[in-house]
Parts: C-alpha cells; structure tokens; sequence
C-alpha cells in the first residue's frame, strides 16, 4: 500500500512540475492599432502571430495610451489573458502586451 501511495504522489508531483502554463509562454503578434468608438475602444488588427491561431483582431487589455494611434503598426509579446473583453467587442481573443515596439 505504501509504494501505491508513493507512486501516486511522485506521479501527481512530476505532472505539476513537466506542465507547461500557457499564459507564461509569451508570443509575438504584429498588426495595427485599431481605434473603435464603438464595442471595444482600441482593438488591433492582426497581420500575424507567431502562435498559429488563424486570429484577425484581439482585444489588448493594457495598451498604453502613448500607442492608441490609429492605424499604428506594432509588433508586440503578448499573453492570453483571463480578462474578458468589453461587451459589443467583438474580437477573436483578448491578449496583455508586454513589450510592444512600433514600426
């Protein structure tokens, strides 16, 4: 009964230890910054990611406002984030920008 015991606890160990958090691995996505009056406020338009998701705009919920510029072009890490995006947002996921940089 022992070695079930400790054969249980060794495997519930390692599987936390081997599994990977998605949120901490962090991807690039380049698009444009969208200003939207309506639903969303700022969106941005994707022209590619680097995490092979078919997207076409994401709702970023930290933009600083220095790059709310319509038609911005950026290249920025992101994140998923749990946050949900504002109501009548209609987006394809909702991502925290850690490093942006324009271009």
């Amino acid at each position: 009964m022992k070695t079930v015991v400790a054969i249980v606890i060794l495997f519930l160990s390692s599987s936390f230890i081997f599994t990977s958090n998605d949120e901490n691995d962090s991807n690039i996505l380049v698009g444009k910054v969208k200003l939207d009056t309506k639903g969303c406020g700022v969106k941005i338009k994707i022209k590619s990611v680097s995490n092979g998701e078919k997207w076409k705009t994401v709702y970023p919920v930290n933009l600083d406002e220095k790059f709310r510029k319509n038609n911005l072009k950026i290249k920025a890490n992101f994140v998923l984030s749990r946050q949900f995006q504002p109501e009548n947002c209609k987006v394809d996921a909702v991502v925290s920008l850690l490093e942006i940089e324009t271009f």
